[in-house]
């Protein structure tokens, strides 16, 4: 059961895109919660909270649906990164020989490279867009600010 502040967030979601909020717990994810947003393949939002942070549930799901809010209010306001793949595996590997230098095993190294990257690119691309959904959901959801 979500808190009635949440439940609004999921309800202004459904009533500005057409597409339902569905909201699982997922032991999978390696991150606090994770969002995808509907389309016509996929006609559901779907968030995804960690079991580890399930505690800050409400607070999670309610900064993903300001997320989709954010994004599907005027999506040529949001930037989207692009990634170059020539440019990402040229940091990939150079972060891998550094790091395989000091005596991890090479595959490792690369894997932990890949793992560091992505985590890295993944931030400088949702960020900017959590910090403006953060003051959405002070504003509209002050309740689940206190969980």
């Amino acid at each position: 059961m979500v808190a009635p502040d949440t439940q609004k967030m999921m309800d202004l979601v459904e009533e500005n895109t057409g597409y339902h909020v569905s909201v699982s717990v997922d032991d999978k994810i390696t991150t606090h919660a994770s969002m995808v947003s509907a389309s016509s393949s996929v006609p559901i939002h779907l968030v995804k909270v960690n079991p580890k942070y399930e505690k800050y549930g409400d607070y999670l799901v309610a900064v993903q649906c300001a997320m989709l809010l954010i994004k599907w209010g005027d999506p040529e306001r949001i930037p989207d990164f692009a990634i170059i793949d020539k440019k990402v595996t040229y940091f990939k590997d150079k972060f891998a020989k550094q790091v395989s230098a000091k005596g991890m095993p090479f595959d490792t190294a690369r894997q932990y490279a890949n793992m560091i990257v992505m985590g890295i690119l993944q931030q400088l691309n949702s960020l900017p867009i959590q910090f403006i959904s953060m003051d959405m959901i002070a504003d509209l959801c002050p309740s689940v600010m206190s969980t």
